[in-house]
């Protein structure tokens, strides 16, 4: 049976020299073979598969697109409205989402009625604001360029490895399109010059996003629903979100064909 040297340790407890120098002996040859062990640990490691990473503004970025970090995450442009704020969401190829919109009515009275008066109304306006959107602000200028730079972000965030979802508010933007103010929530750049050129990717994409939502805006209108409603009590307003999304258009033209048959 082979002790080792921690076996020699225990045996040297009352020998003299030559066992001693035995001791050493042995030592000065496992640290020997520990030495080459080392060395061939470190050749397998260095000889396997490799996993390829680039430096970007000192954050490491997989470059493998299957990758979590690098996977087309939703993007979104806020358009803040006079009866509230609407929401388009699409991914930064450009492929439509969904879009939303928030609006609020006040509570006439101190029933259950009014509550049901003020929901209607409040609902009214938010589809109100979408369609208003769509018809007037949708094919913009501005819109275009706000929608562009959402892109851009979205691009430089993956390119940087940042996993975050882009969202951009239109008040950070002037009447033309032009970034006027700095919003941490939004990330815009510290140097708005960056933005100054057109970037003809991110309007080519932003141009389809406006497009598919242009085109498909009556039975965009038709997919609408109603996703929250909150109540407050103590300011007696209402305050509802309608959503629409390709699942829910795909559903409302389905069931109008279906009408349509059934009326034949």
């Amino acid at each position: 049976m082979t002790l080792g040297w921690f076996g020699c340790i225990v045996i040297l407890g009352g020998n003299g020299a030559t066992q001693t120098k035995e001791f050493k002996m042995k030592f000065n040859k496992l640290a020997v073979a520990l030495a080459a062990a080392g060395f061939l640990i470190t050749g397998c490691a260095s000889n396997g598969v490799k996993t390829e990473t680039i430096k970007v503004n000192s954050v490491k970025v997989d470059k493998d697109p299957t990758a979590e970090i690098n996977r087309p995450k939703p993007v979104s442009a806020v358009f803040n409205r006079p009866q509230g704020p609407t929401q388009l969401e699409f991914t930064d190829s450009g492929e439509f989402i969904g879009i939303t919109a928030r609006a609020s009515a006040p509570i006439a009275g101190n029933n259950a009625y009014s509550i049901e008066q003020a929901t209607q109304v409040a609902i009214l306006r938010a589809k109100r604001n979408i369609a208003e959107f769509m018809s007037a602000q949708l094919n913009t200028t501005r819109t275009l360029k706000v929608l562009s730079h959402t892109v851009q972000k979205s691009k430089e965030n993956t390119a940087n490895g940042m996993a975050d979802e882009v969202q951009m508010d239109d008040r950070a933007f002037d009447s033309s399109g032009g970034i006027v103010t700095m919003d941490d929530g939004t990330g815009l750049s510290n140097n708005p010059a960056k933005f100054s050129h057109d970037n003809v990717n991110s309007e080519r994409i932003a141009q389809t996003v406006r497009e598919t939502v242009s085109a498909s805006s009556s039975v965009l209108m038709r997919g609408l629903y109603v996703v929250s409603e909150r109540i407050d009590s103590a300011g007696r307003v209402v305050t509802v979100e309608v959503h629409a999304s390709q699942k829910s258009i795909g559903a409302a033209g389905s069931l109008r064909r279906m009408m349509e048959q059934a009326g034949q």
